[in-house]
């Protein structure tokens, strides 16, 4: 593009690097960045030059959803140039040669519980509950146990049969907490394994668990402490499972190694006020 008697570079670029796209949707994202382009170069110019940018990058922007929500980082000298694209609960990025996609679900899209069991009894739905707690503990003398179930929908974004480079889950222990007043405590190291059957969060219980297999299975470290903890685990053989058969994400059991009390730990829910304490998966593949 020429501007004032120069001539610029318009990264249109990333739309081919999401294969699963339609025509439509390469067609938003590549207008988006030329957006952003244009403001970028509002600075470059005169003020007379800089105001005609400005308003053709405006009337664009009316016609793009959610244009001047992205994410965008650009270059004009196309050496080094990434893009981020959102939509609230999922965002695609670039790391070097590969995409990257991080999901971090908000309550709109929650799809995770815990469910407790007090000696031999189904305590309920938990789902009210903004937390995930995973423990072996006792109540009034009486044995209690609780695991957590997490599902990332949108992992379906990823074309399939895509390899995946590596996956990490990001957990966050919140400073208090409701359902574990004790917060993290004991040797509370956990597997992460496939569930295989369908659930719902919003009537998922102790006693209606679908089941999980331990193949690909990922240990979550025990935690280092009480409270505002941030666990990383690699679940990357997990996510390459669904990715290559999308039909059968349905997600993550989170449970302990050693069910034996006294061992908790507890992380937010996609339900946290607080988006710096809702899980959050990031996915490099290519």
């Amino acid at each position: 593009m020429v501007v004032a008697g120069r001539q610029y570079v318009v990264p249109m670029l990333f739309c081919e690097s999401y294969s699963n796209a339609d025509r439509k949707g390469k067609i938003i994202f590549a207008t988006k960045l030329f957006v952003i382009s244009l403001r970028k170069l509002t600075h470059m110019i005169s003020a007379t030059e800089s105001i005609k940018v400005f308003m053709l990058s405006s009337i664009l922007a009316l016609f793009i959803p959610g244009c001047k929500k992205e994410d965008q980082q650009l270059s004009t000298n196309n050496q080094s140039v990434s893009a981020t694209v959102t939509d609230n609960e999922a965002s695609f990025s670039r790391e070097g040669t590969n995409n990257k996609l991080t999901l971090q679900p908000n309550a709109k899209h929650s799809h995770d519980v815990y469910v407790a069991q007090r000696a031999g009894e189904d305590l309920g739905n938990e789902n009210w509950v903004p937390e995930l707690t995973i423990d072996a503990w006792t109540d009034l003398g009486r044995p209690l146990y609780c695991n957590a179930y997490i599902m990332f929908d949108s992992i379906v974004k990823i074309p399939v049969q895509s390899q995946v480079i590596k996956a990490n889950l990001y957990l966050y222990t919140p400073s208090s907490s409701i359902s574990t007043p004790q917060g993290n405590s004991g040797d509370n190291q956990c597997y992460v394994r496939r569930v295989t059957g369908s659930w719902d969060a919003s009537t998922l219980t102790y006693n209606n668990q679908p089941g999980f297999t331990s193949t690909g299975q990922a240990l979550l470290a025990t935690s280092t402490s009480q409270w505002n903890y941030t666990s990383i685990t690699d679940v990357t053989k997990l996510v390459q499972f669904f990715v290559n058969h999308p039909d059968k994400n349905f997600g993550f059991n989170i449970s302990l190694v050693t069910l034996q009390a006294y061992r908790s730990i507890l992380f937010g829910s996609s339900e946290q006020d607080d988006k710096n304490y809702r899980p959050k998966l990031i996915i490099v593949y290519q």
